[in-house]
């Protein structure tokens, strides 16, 4: 979804992976990080950014779902 310059994109949802995408096509930051740090570049990718685009990760929760990428995202 993509409303007045504002990104919502839903990478993953689900008991296998949660990861979201707030921004714009500039930079944004991801909600939740319960996926591969490999499909989320590749995601970032196909949207046009990097990992340099985004600011940061909000996590919801702590059960692996929802932080599978944290570690590697924050090196």
């Amino acid at each position: 979804m993509e409303t007045n310059n504002l990104i919502f994109r839903c990478f993953a949802s689900g008991s296998s992976g949660n990861c979201y995408y707030l921004g714009n096509r500039k930079q944004g930051i991801l909600i939740d990080a319960g996926i591969s740090a490999r499909t989320i570049r590749t995601v970032l990718r196909e949207m046009g950014l990097d990992f340099h685009n985004l600011l940061g990760v909000l996590v919801t929760h702590d059960h692996a779902d929802h932080i599978r990428a944290v570690g590697t995202l924050g090196e």
